[in-house]
């Protein structure tokens, strides 16, 4: 059941930070309904689940030599590749990139902790 109740967690912090970045970050535009918000957010958490781990496996070494700042970049291929797959979302250029990456990261990262906090 932990599982899931992360799983949710991350699908649900991933919506929220994909509707906060529309309105904060001028660059970036969702214009999708609900289903292509939770659709968008059940991408993200499927690609940290399995493909990120993968993908940090592989650029272990420069992960290490930008001191752990090559996991945003990781972080910013699974969003960007989110716009190329799915129609709604739109990311116009590298800084709304990165900073909507940030965003999301913080409000997962702040899901997260409240759950374990609740548990």
């Amino acid at each position: 059941m932990h599982f899931v109740a992360s799983f949710l967690f991350h699908i649900l912090g991933n919506s929220l930070g994909i509707l906060l970045c529309s309105h904060l970050v001028e660059g970036f535009e969702f214009s999708g309904t609900l289903l292509n918000l939770i659709e968008i957010a059940f991408f993200l958490t499927i690609f940290n689940a399995i493909f990120k781990p993968i993908i940090k496996f592989i650029f272990w070494p420069l992960i290490i030599l930008t001191l752990g700042l090559g996991l945003i970049l990781i972080n910013a291929f699974g969003l960007w590749l989110s716009t190329l797959l799915f129609k709604g979302l739109a990311i116009e250029g590298f800084l709304p990139l990165i900073l909507s990456t940030l965003i999301i990261w913080a409000i997962n990262f702040f899901l997260i902790v409240l759950a374990k906090l609740i548990k």
